[in-house]
This record gives C-alpha cells, sequence and structure tokens, in this order.
C-alpha cells in the first residue's frame, strides 16, 4: 500500500487527505470496493497492535468513508498482516 500513497504504481484513489488514502481495488468481484488506509509510518500495520495514540486515525478511516465517499453501505474488513 505504502506504493499507492507514493503514487509509485498506478491506482484509481477516489480520496485522499493528510491522514488516509481510499482507492478502488483493481481484483475485486464486487462492482464497487473501496480500500481505505491509513497514512501513518509509524507501524500500524495490523489493527491488533493498535496503541492508543492510533484512535484518530482508526477514526479518520471511518468518517472519510461516511463523509467523503457517499456510501450508503459498509462492510468493515481489518487485515492483520497475515
Amino acid at each position: 500500500f505504502d506504493k499507492i500513497i507514493w503514487m509509485e504504481i498506478p491506482s484509481q484513489v477516489v480520496y485522499e487527505d493528510e491522514k488516509v488514502c481510499a482507492f478502488r481495488d483493481i481484483s475485486t468481484k464486487a462492482s464497487i470496493h473501496t480500500v481505505i488506509i491509513p497514512k501513518v509510518t509509524h507501524g500500524l500495520s495490523r489493527p491488533l497492535k493498535a496503541e492508543e495514540r492510533d484512535v484518530k486515525v482508526v477514526g479518520s478511516l471511518l468518517y472519510a468513508a461516511k463523509a467523503n465517499l457517499y456510501i450508503t453501505f459498509m462492510f468493515i474488513v481489518s487485515g492483520d498482516g497475515r
């Protein structure tokens, strides 16, 4: 995902701010599948390792989906790097 954030590989970014990046999944079977990722670089790569300092970042992911992507239904999947 770092390569998408730094625009090193092509992607269809649908929303971006200083905390998050949202883009279309290129290999999905769903009609629309948007991936929203944090831009933090301090090691928040596994949700089960999140610390108190990550609360605002995780909240930003949900807010970006609701406020900026005009989503009417949300299915949240949180990968844990495995």
